[in-house]
């Protein structure tokens, strides 16, 4: 797994063997996921329930629902 530091957040691409294009964004609280293999844009709360997220498909993606989901990760506030 490859991860870059930031302070409290981190970026990382997973395992290699499995990760399929895929990344994430960490902050204390909340995690921006993209999963290459099904192609979905997730975000959830770290310590939340399973069903607490906000999920994309890869082919409703625009760069503004990217700047969303950021700024959904950044925001200290819950998702749900």
């Amino acid at each position: 797994m490859n991860t870059l530091r930031n302070g409290n957040q981190s970026i990382s691409s997973g395992d290699p063997k499995n990760a399929y294009g895929s990344w994430g964004i960490s902050t204390e609280i909340k995690v921006l996921t993209y999963d290459g293999r099904d192609d979905i844009l997730l975000a959830r709360e770290k310590n939340a329930s399973a069903f607490n997220y906000k999920a994309i498909a890869l082919k409703d993606l625009s760069f503004d629902i990217i700047i969303e989901y950021i700024d959904l990760v950044k925001d200290d506030t819950s998702l749900g």
